[in-house]
Formats: C-alpha cells, sequence, structure tokens
C-alpha cells in the first residue's frame, strides 16, 4: 500500500508511504482517489489531515517510472493524476494538508487542493511549481486548482519562474494558511479538521460546492479545451526527451 490511513477521533489521517519522497505514479494516484472516495461514506468520519512521511510531503510525478512505459502508460497516468487532484477538492469533508517536508510540483497541486494548508515553518523545506523546468504541461485540474488558489499574478510567476520558495515563507507566498513548528504541524491540521467537523455535514458540504464553484466550474469548462492536447503532450517524444534529460542531471547530483 502506497496510502496508510488512521483515525483519530473523527479524523481520518491520511498519510503518503511512497518510497522516500512520495513520488506520484498510477499506484498512488489510484490509490488516493479511491481513498477520498470511500472516506465520506464512513460515517464516523467527518474530517481529514492529508500528510506525507515527516521528510517529504510529496515530490511530485516519479518521473524514472513514468519513463520505463509506453505512450498508453503515459496516458493513463496523466487522466489518473488529474482525477487524484479532482478526488481532493472536491471530497465533501473538510480536508486539511498537514505538509512537513517538501511539497514539489504535483506534491504542491495537491496540497493546494485541499481546504486549508498547514505548512511547516522550516526554510530547508521548499515548495513550489517546477512543471516548466522538467518540460511537462499542468493537467487542466493542476494549474485551476492553483489559479484558484494564487490569482492570476502568483500563478504565472510560479509557474513560468518554475523555481521553490522558502516553507517558512508559504504563507505570505499564499502556498499556505497556517504555518507551525514541525512537531506542530499534524497537531495543529488536526485542531483546524476537529473544528471544522463540528459544522453539520450538509453546511460544509454546500459552503465548500460554494466556495470552490468557479475552480469546479473552469475543469469541467477548459478539460474539454486543453485535456487532449495535455495528453498528446505528455506521450509525446520532445517531452519525453526533455523528461530523460532532467531524470539524468538530477541522478547525476
Amino acid at each position: 500500500m502506497t496510502v496508510h490511513v488512521e483515525q483519530v477521533d473523527s479524523c481520518a489521517v491520511v498519510r503518503l508511504d511512497s518510497g522516500k519522497v512520495n513520488a506520484m505514479d498510477l499506484a498512488l494516484c489510484d490509490e488516493l482517489t479511491g481513498v477520498f472516495s470511500r472516506l465520506p461514506q464512513d460515517p464516523s468520519v467527518r474530517a481529514v489531515v492529508l500528510t506525507g512521511n515527516g521528510r517529504t510531503f510529496c515530490a511530485g510525478v516519479d518521473l524514472p517510472s513514468l519513463l520505463g512505459g509506453d505512450d498508453g502508460a503515459a496516458r493513463a497516468f496523466v487522466t489518473s493524476l488529474g482525477a487524484c487532484f479532482e478526488a481532493v477538492l472536491r471530497c465533501p469533508l473538510p480536508v486539511v494538508a498537514a505538509v512537513e517536508g517538501h511539497a514539489i510540483a504535483g506534491g504542491c497541486v495537491l496540497m493546494c487542493a485541499s481546504d486549508l494548508r498547514v505548512v511547516v515553518d522550516d526554510p530547508r523545506v521548499r515548495l513550489g511549481l517546477t512543471e516548466l523546468a522538467v518540460g511537462v504541461p499542468f493537467p487542466t485540474s493542476a494549474v485551476e486548482i492553483m489559479r484558484w488558489r494564487l490569482g492570476e499574478t502568483r500563478l504565472a510567476q510560479r509557474v513560468l519562474l518554475a523555481d521553490t520558495v522558502a516553507a517558512d515563507t508559504a504563507v505570505a507566498a499564499g502556498l499556505a494558511d497556517v504555518s507551525a513548528s514541525r512537531d506542530d504541524v499534524v497537531a495543529r491540521a488536526l485542531t483546524l479538521a476537529t473544528s471544522l467537523a463540528a459544522v453539520p455535514s450538509e453546511v460544509f458540504r454546500l459552503t465548500k460546492a460554494q466556495l470552490q464553484a468557479d475552480v469546479r466550474e473552469r475543469i469541467a469548462t477548459r478539460s474539454g479545451t486543453w485535456e487532449a492536447e495535455v495528453h498528446d503532450l505528455w506521450s509525446s517524444e520532445p517531452v519525453r526527451a526533455s523528461l530523460e534529460q532532467f531524470v539524468a542531471r538530477t541522478l547525476r547530483r
């Protein structure tokens, strides 16, 4: 299993556990989508805390795994990746991200799909959108989630610079709602989740839908415009070559 679920009172703590850096492959994305689809059906669960392995929240796509597959595997993965982001975004329960470690590329999107984000106050931890540095396009759900979170100007800066920011600046950068010391990140997330769990479930569900109306509509509308090209590009030779070059550079470090 790549995702572990532990219940703490009325909150489900969903912990990513996929290798050292929680890189996103097909198995992780599918399992996470399944977990976020099942949890709302459990009457004992009123809120969710999404976290990583302490060292890393999620380092984005498992590029070596992707390179090991063919065209069909790449297309299946991108479909699963987008579904994973939307499963977290649309979960009718309160979802609080507890980010104790790096959240890069898809990991940053996953964090931002949560309702609230508690991020460690540590300058050594990095957050950001590095897709263009790797040479891959954003799935429609990913770019729209980040547009919703950051606004147009900040989105353009984060995407085009393709860099990372220190976690202790995450609140100022719009990537977090709350900062906390390493020992307090999960506890603070649980406190926030428990507070939201006290709201009548149907009231929270409607309020969340109201708050997310624009991003949900944009994903639905713009997927028809962009998603076919996103899939084509992820499985294209130029993008594959860019992935190979990036992996080779990274492995040499």
